[in-house]
């Protein structure tokens, strides 16, 4: 080491006190940071924590307040049902949104649990759109059938284990919700956002996801996926099996995606020629009736339909444009408009891939006006966004012919965001710049001035009356057959057009101008509405008086006083309203028909009367007039038909629907339980195996134990040899020799010893038979169409009494499939008045049948069902029909378990019936409670004199003597 490493040896520790030195308070000041920033974090945590108790205490006051207030309000609400009442549901709806905003989402739940079990939130009561219900976690079970929520958010929302049958959540946003392990049953999800939302092991069946917002959806783990409306979803990237796609897992229901976007983008089944508007099927069948689905404005007039077909002298030209059946003609000032619902098309639009045509033939003939065309595209809150307008040619002329022109919009997409389409047409005048505004802010005028105008469309500009025979010049112009020969004969024989549109016809060619059919049919209709006719006379001015003496022709003013100034004519007896048409004998002509005979028919004057040799009585027409009116009336009223069949269609539909669901809801319960049943097969086969197999591991393991204690042992003998032997110590090696071999015996005497583990073979059985006897099972499950019930047994009976007015089928043993064909006897047989239908097999379903009949058999007087099972469902059938029956008279229903609520049906229905004289009730496990309300209906009946109802009843004995001094007093 030299001179210069000893200087610098010598001079470190020096500097090694100074780097000490100074790294002691670094150090410290470091600790210090480190010790500050801890215990403000600490502090921070203490506050986060104590601010989290004060919040979670304030949301708990919160909470047990609003569950206070509302189960004090529902309980203390005198006289109102506030499940109901729209003010009390407006009340809960404002603290219910007020609440929901303060609270955590467990305690959220309970508050909907809480809502549902108050009947609040069932069957659309009370409305809570809007409500914050994001990532509450309904984790049941839980029953929530008929929940009824819709409009909530319900994102990242989680339902586990939840029956949701007819669960309603339209327009609700659920969002990346999970639906595990539950129960979607005829569920409405309609127009619902439920992007990324999972399904994993949950039954969705029968829900309706109409317009529904399923992107990213997942369905691969669900339970079943069947008879599901996906129309107008949109699916894009939803996650389905093909099974579940087809909706065939369990039965063959499929799923419906009507113009709904699939997962691949493509387009669900979409009806590209189907034509929106309608025209209440005016291209199949036109009449001259208003057309159904168009709105009539602006001034109220009609619109009505031309057969084009027939129209051969207007001679509408428009080349090979194809005019259809049907031409909507109307009148000037009136505006025919159709609102197009798109909202079931609305992911096609939105995805920019709708499109619409549309074509129209317009014209117009009236000088100064315009027929026009307007097709807007609107918003859902009715904004316009879009709108094509086309105008008819004014004063057109084409080889004497009236005009029409074509219009055509050809294939054009729909614009994004379209929700209808607004059609308007109708005839304006010449319009401003933006006619649809003109239109839609036109202004209302009076009585007088619509008048005016109905006047000026309908007269003749010549004669200022409406149009008499009217003629159609070669310029479109119609005048009046009489006042154009008029004009032609002042004119030296020849018609110039009043307009000065250079139009001349000599008068040989005036015989030959087209009648202007329209306006002629047009006119009539007017005038036959508003009951004006025209001058016998002049036939220029309207009727005022009417001659009784002159065949009831009616006159003007003027035209009466100049003919009946002669002497002859003064005694003829004039009125001022038209009297009814006059008919003369033929016999007597100077003589009215003034008699009528109903058994022959026949009509009489006077004198004929009185040179009558039979003795048939007569009568003044008038008053065989108002008796047939009476009569016939009456007829029509009670015909079968007089009842809209429509109603009658609609409960078939609605019943079989009702029994079809039935039918598929218990299928889908049998394949569902097994399921369960193979499922749980599979779980205790799998535990038996288990057991097995565990025993025989536990076997393998004490094995392993045994042999590796032996291995060891060998293993550390060998290495114990080895080692003497690398010692080279060969005295050693000798002395230890014989106890090595000794080792080795002994080793392999306990390796001998050793046995091999007990393995317990098995063999799964029956898997093969329970393989094939499913699967012959399942081949047996089919769809069995059943023929038509006929019991001849029962037609023979029917029909050897079908001329006797008395149809007796007691002890007949006949049960409700039955019961249609007396139901079909009782609507075509008008000789029975008595049918008896005791001690059978009859159900509610059967009484139902038999109700039904009731509705189109007027000639029924006594029925009688005593001693069947029509129930307290039957008893509500047959009040139903007593509240419009006018021709029962006897009701048996003795012994059929009516019990007080068919009581109660009953009674209601005897406060509005008035033909019902006789009821028997006995033997109905009625209490008070049924006995009070017939007694109150009987207070308002005043047609019930024998009311059987004390025998074999529960009838108090207060209760049953003043029953019996009602029934005294019905006496």
């Amino acid at each position: 080491m030299n001179v210069h490493e000893k200087k610098i040896l010598q001079k470190r520790p020096g500097w090694c006190k100074i780097v000490i030195s100074t790294l002691i308070p670094c150090i410290l000041g470091i600790f210090t940071i480190i010790f500050t920033l801890q215990q403000q974090q600490l502090s921070k945590q203490q506050q986060d924590q104590q601010h989290w108790h004060q919040l979670d205490s304030q949301r708990q006051q919160s909470f047990t307040t609003y569950i206070d207030d509302i189960s004090e309000y529902l309980t203390q609400s005198s006289g109102i049902d506030p499940v109901t009442n729209k003010t009390s549901l407006l009340y809960i709806r404002t603290k219910t949104l007020t609440v929901l905003r303060t609270l955590d989402v467990e305690r959220k739940k309970y508050v909907v649990l809480f809502l549902y079990e108050s009947g609040l939130i069932r069957d659309s009561r009370l409305d809570l759109s809007g409500a914050d219900l994001n990532y509450v976690q309904l984790i049941g079970p839980y029953i929530l059938n008929n929940l009824t929520l819709p409009g909530v958010f319900w994102s990242n929302a989680t339902f586990v284990n939840c029956h949701l049958k007819n669960a309603i959540f339209d327009r609700s946003v659920m969002n990346n919700a999970h639906f595990i392990r539950s129960t979607l049953e005829s569920a409405s999800l309609a127009e619902a956002a439920l992007n990324n939302t999972d399904f994993t092991g949950t039954t969705v069946i029968y829900v309706n996801f109409t317009g529904a917002l399923l992107i990213e959806a997942n369905f691969l783990k669900a339970e079943v996926v069947q008879g599901i409306t996906f129309t107008n979803s949109d699916l894009f990237g939803a996650h389905f099996t093909t099974e579940q796609y087809n909706g065939q897992r369990v039965t063959i229901v499929r799923n419906t995606f009507d113009h709904a976007r699939l997962p691949n983008g493509t387009f669900g089944k979409i009806d590209a020629t189907k034509n929106l508007i309608q025209n209440g099927d005016a291209e199949k069948n036109c009449s001259t009736e208003n057309p159904q689905s168009w709105s009539v404005g602006s001034f109220n007039r009609t619109l009505y339909t031309l057969d084009v077909r027939t129209i051969s002298v207007i001679n509408m030209k428009f080349g090979d444009f194809d005019r259809g059946n049907c031409s909507f003609a109307t009148q000037a000032k009136t505006r025919v408009s159709q609102i197009l619902d798109l909202r079931l098309y609305s992911v096609l639009i939105d995805a920019g891939q709708a499109v619409f045509s549309a074509k129209a033939l317009i014209g117009c003939d009236v000088p100064g006006n315009v027929a026009y065309l307007s097709v807007s595209m609107q918003r859902s809150d009715a904004l316009v966004q879009g709108q094509r307008l086309f105008l008819s040619s004014d004063n057109t002329k084409l080889d004497a012919a009236f005009v029409m022109q074509p219009y055509e919009i050809r294939v054009q997409r729909v614009i994004k965001g379209t929700r209808r389409v607004a059609i308007n047409f109708g005839v304006d005048t010449l319009p401003q710049p933006d006619l649809h505004i003109c239109i839609d802010m036109a202004t209302k005028t009076t009585e007088e001035e619509r008048d005016d105008l109905f006047e000026d469309v309908l007269n003749c500009v010549i004669c200022s009356n409406y149009y008499g025979d009217p003629r159609m010049l070669p310029c479109s112009h119609t005048f009046c057959f009489k006042c154009i020969k008029r004009a032609a004969e002042s004119n030296n024989g020849t018609f110039s057009c009043p307009f000065r549109d250079g139009t001349t016809i000599q008068n040989n060619d005036i015989n030959t101008l087209p009648s202007n059919r329209a306006v002629r049919d047009i006119v009539e209709k007017v005038l036959e509405s508003k009951a004006i006719i025209q001058c016998n006379e002049c036939e220029k001015q309207v009727a005022k008086v009417w001659c009784r003496d002159c065949h009831n022709n009616g006159f003007c003013q003027e035209c009466y006083q100049d003919l009946h100034k002669k002497r002859t004519l003064k005694d003829h007896r004039a009125s001022e309203s038209r009297p009814p048409k006059i008919y003369h004998c033929s016999t007597h002509p100077e003589r009215e028909l003034e008699y009528w005979c109903p058994e022959n028919n026949k009509i009489y004057c006077s004198n004929c009367l009185a040179d009558k040799k039979d003795a048939h009585k007569c009568e003044l027409i008038t008053d065989g007039i108002k008796t047939i009116a009476d009569k016939v009336t009456q007829a029509y009223n009670m015909h079968p038909l007089s009842i809209d069949p429509k109603i009658e269609i609609e409960k078939m539909f609605s019943e079989y629907e009702k029994v079809s669901k039935s039918k598929r809801a218990n299928l889908a319960e049998v394949f569902a339980s097994l399921r369960k049943m193979v499922d749980d097969s599979e779980k205790s086969t799998n535990e038996k195996l288990s057991e097995v197999d565990d025993k025989n591991k536990k076997q393998i393991i004490e094995y392993e134990s045994r042999i590796l204690s032996k291995w060891h042992r060998y293993r550390e003998q060998r290495f114990l040899f080895k080692q003497t032997m690398d010692t080279g110590d060969y005295v050693k090696v000798l002395q230890e020799y014989k106890s090595h071999e000794e080792n080795l015996t002994q080793m392999k005497k306990e390796w001998c010893m050793l046995k091999n583990p007990t393995i317990v073979e098995y063999a799964i059985e029956g898997l093969d038979e329970v393989r094939n006897s499913l699967k012959q099972a399942m081949e047996k499950i089919c769809v069995i169409e059943q023929p038509p019930y006929e019991n001849a047994q029962l037609e023979l009976c029917i029909a050897q009494q079908q001329k006797n007015s008395n149809l007796n089928l007691n002890n007949q043993k006949l049960h409700d499939a039955d019961m249609m064909s007396i139901a079909q006897t009782l609507r075509i047989n008008q000789t029975i008045t008595t049918v008896h239908l005791g001690n059978n097999l009859i159900t509610a379903v059967g009484a139902k049948h038999i109700a039904n009949a009731l509705r189109y058999n007027t000639d029924l007087t006594t029925l009688d069902l005593w001693k069947n099972q029509i129930g307290v469902d039957g008893a509500q059938r047959f009040a139903e029909i007593l509240h419009s029956n006018k021709t029962l008279r006897s009701l048996g229903l003795n012994t059929n378990d009516i019990k007080d609520q068919g009581a109660k049906f009953l009674a209601d229905a005897l406060r509005n019936n008035k033909a019902l004289i006789e009821l028997s009730m006995a033997d109905n496990h009625i209490g008070d409670e049924g006995a009070q309300v017939l007694r109150d209906a009987l207070r308002n009946n005043t047609t019930i004199v024998k009311l059987q109802l004390f025998q074999s009843n529960q009838i108090s004995a207060a209760l049953r003597k003043r029953l019996e001094t009602e029934e005294k007093r019905l006496h």
